[in-house]
């Protein structure tokens, strides 16, 4: 496997990771009123959302790399 080709997994993977726990913190409210906990719960959201940005976009730069190089071969 081209290490392209593991970069693009490895992203794969950790955009998976952060989409069960983004779900996970979505139903945390369902869970607890404690105003802590929900204030922190959101603030880890936003992180995560952030996170799923870069990543995704990082994906979507690598599979167009990825997309270039296999046009030149």
């Amino acid at each position: 496997m081209s290490d392209l080709n593991q970069k693009i997994l490895d992203v794969s993977k950790h955009i998976g990771t952060e989409r069960k726990i983004l779900y996970a913190c979505q139903l945390l409210p369902q869970a607890t009123t404690n105003p802590d906990i929900l204030r922190r719960n959101e603030a880890k959201i936003q992180e995560i959302e952030q996170s799923l940005d870069y990543f995704e976009a990082t994906l979507r730069d690598l599979q167009a790399r990825k997309a270039r190089e296999s046009q030149s071969d």
